[in-house]
């Protein structure tokens, strides 16, 4: 929620807290992973990679030197902009898809090599 609140230092005495309780650092990067697509998303495309990176980080280098990996990532996604856009995107996708939602493959995007594609010509591109 600290992250959320774009409160860095509060942030980080979560990390800091959680790490010393004894939670398992793949866990907390894991949230940091989606945390990076889920609240800030599109407002800053680097967020993702950063907390893959920390996630990376902490399954080669290990604890207790990846809490610098994770607490650089924690202090990235608690000061980059916040966007729900993503969330709300895949939300309204599986919403109306689970409402029933059929809507045809238009041609040109068809596959005419397989059954479920219709047979269309190929074009040439000369």
């Amino acid at each position: 929620k600290s992250m959320r609140a774009s409160d860095e230092k509060s942030a980080l005495f979560w990390l800091a807290r959680m790490l010393e309780a004894g939670d398992d650092p793949r866990f907390v990067a894991r949230r940091l992973i989606v945390f990076a697509s889920e609240d800030v998303g599109l407002a800053d495309p680097t967020a993702l990679t950063i907390a893959t990176s920390a996630a990376t980080a902490v399954e080669h280098v290990g604890m207790p030197e990846a809490r610098y990996n994770l607490a650089h990532a924690v202090m990235h996604l608690a000061n980059a902009p916040k966007s729900r856009a993503v969330t709300d995107a895949i939300t309204a996708a599986r919403e109306s898809l689970l409402g029933g939602a059929s809507i045809e493959v238009p041609e040109h995007l068809r596959d005419g090599n397989s059954p479920h594609g219709s047979i269309i010509p190929a074009r040439r591109y000369d």
